[in-house]
């Protein structure tokens, strides 16, 4: 399929240098970079944390570990 997109002229200059390294078009090199990125970003896991917390541990008063779950999922909407 063909598209249409905006680089930044440095960019594309870095972009069209690999592209030529690895014997590729511009477009291929392009494929397999995205293709790359989603495959990674979808079986990359999430970091771990641990959660700190001060006194005596435990939440603030008011509120609760569901509570807690509400405010971190991803809402409807969005970016």
């Amino acid at each position: 399929m063909r598209t249409t997109v905006d680089l930044d002229k440095r960019l594309l200059a870095r972009v069209r240098a690999r592209a030529e390294h690895a014997g590729l078009t511009v477009s291929q090199w392009l494929e397999r970079a995205a293709r790359r990125e989603l495959d990674e970003a979808s079986t990359k896991k999430p970091r771990a944390f641990r959660l700190i917390t001060a006194g005596e541990g435990g939440l603030r008063p008011g509120f609760t570990w569901s509570h807690l779950d509400e405010q971190t999922e991803p809402s409807g909407g969005g970016r």
